[in-house]
């Protein structure tokens, strides 16, 4: 059993008047249909022992991408020979460098938004979309017809500044033989399988330590307040199989929790 797994699943019985907690760092309450719910991401001890185990699962997964006698290594060969045999250079090399598409597109938008053009591209196209909401007849047509242009020129700006990113790229795979580009694409598949292995663990298990029970309370000064009860999940197979609104209700409040961590530390790397 993992470290994570094996975290007391005992109910948690506050005091009370409940203890502060400055291990976590953000806490939320959740609605999902009837469910009303608490959740707060885990503390630095529990983030550790999460990240120690999906670290393991993750390297078992790519383990058993690279062994021979595993069924997964078998599958991902199948898919590399029907690429050997039939696949075009430029798709596999499509799959290559859109690995990076992110990252190519945002530099992109970087570098466009230099040129004083367009400093101001979201107020011109938020402008454009109340224009568009308009009827015809309601709106200026000229500002239309000159913010249309304006936001068509900056998409146009975006794509050839991504393109002159690529292109080195693609011109030194393309130069490659058709096995390097397979094998290429392996690496990747592998990794970025590991990597779906390790934001799935991590994802299960932080519901698992992070999902309570909302318990409503008096505090000291006789005003109502909310804390966490008892664990909502007894198991990560409990975790597993819920109702599906109420996982994307739950995954959509941690990530949003994780966001505004993260949000705190911008900028100051």
């Amino acid at each position: 059993m993992s470290t994570a797994e094996s975290t007391d699943q005992t109910t948690v019985e506050p005091s009370e008047e409940p203890r502060k907690q400055p291990l976590f760092d953000h806490q939320a309450e959740v609605q999902a249909g009837d469910e009303h719910l608490f959740i707060r991401l885990p503390n630095q001890f529990q983030h550790a022992d999460i990240r120690q185990a999906a670290l393991a699962a993750k390297a078992r997964r790519i383990r058993a991408l690279r062994d021979p006698e595993s069924d997964a290594f078998v599958i991902l060969d199948l898919d590399m020979d029907n690429l050997l045999r039939v696949g075009d250079m430029e798709v596999l090399v499509d799959e290559l460098v859109g690995r990076d598409w992110l990252r190519d597109y945002m530099e992109a938008v970087a570098d466009v938004k230099e040129d004083e053009e367009f400093e101001h591209i979201e107020r011109d196209e938020a402008r454009l979309t109340e224009l568009r909401e308009l009827e015809p007849e309601a709106r200026d047509g000229d500002e239309f017809n000159s913010l249309e242009k304006h936001v068509a020129a900056y998409h146009e700006a975006v794509r050839v500044a991504h393109e002159k990113r690529t292109q080195p790229r693609r011109d030194a795979l393309l130069a490659k033989d058709r096995e390097d580009l397979v094998n290429d694409i392996r690496e990747e598949r592998i990794t970025a399988d590991g990597n779906a292995v390790f934001n799935l663990y991590f994802s299960l298990h932080e519901v698992l330590n992070g999902t309570f029970y909302a318990e409503t309370y008096t505090k000291g000064d006789g005003t109502p307040g909310v804390r966490p009860g008892k664990r909502y999940f007894s198991s990560i197979t409990e975790v597993q199989t819920a109702d599906p609104n109420l996982l994307d209700a739950l995954t959509d409040a941690f990530s949003n929790l994780e966001s505004s961590f993260a949000s705190r530390f911008s900028g100051n790397s």
